[in-house]
C-alpha cells in the first residue's frame, strides 16, 4: 500500500479504505517515505503506529513524493 506523487509535497496523514470483500481491519502499520522514490526513510524510527478508524495523522508531518504503508497488526 502506498502513495505516489509526481513531486515532493507535505503529507499530514492518510486513511485506508477497505474493499467490500474485506473481513478484518488493519490496526497498526509501519511507514516509510522517500523524496526521490529510491531512498526510503523510516517514520518514527521504524516503530509501528496504531491506526484510529483506519486512519493516521502524521505528527510531525513529512515532505515526500512516495509513502509506503506496511500492515503490522490486524484483526479478522
Amino acid at each position: 500500500m502506498g502513495l505516489e506523487l509526481c513531486e515532493a509535497r507535505p503529507i499530514i496523514g492518510f486513511s485506508l479504505i477497505p474493499n467490500k470483500q474485506s473481513q478484518g481491519t488493519i490496526d497498526a502499520v509501519a511507514i516509510r517515505y522517500s523524496l526521490d522514490g529510491v531512498k526510503f526513510v523510516c517514520f518514527e524510527k521504524c516503530r509501528d503506529v496504531a491506526l484510529i478508524n483506519q486512519s493516521y495523522r502524521l505528527d510531525p508531518r513529512i515532505t515526500a513524493s512516495k509513502l509506503r504503508v506496511y500492515p503490522s497488526k490486524w484483526t479478522g
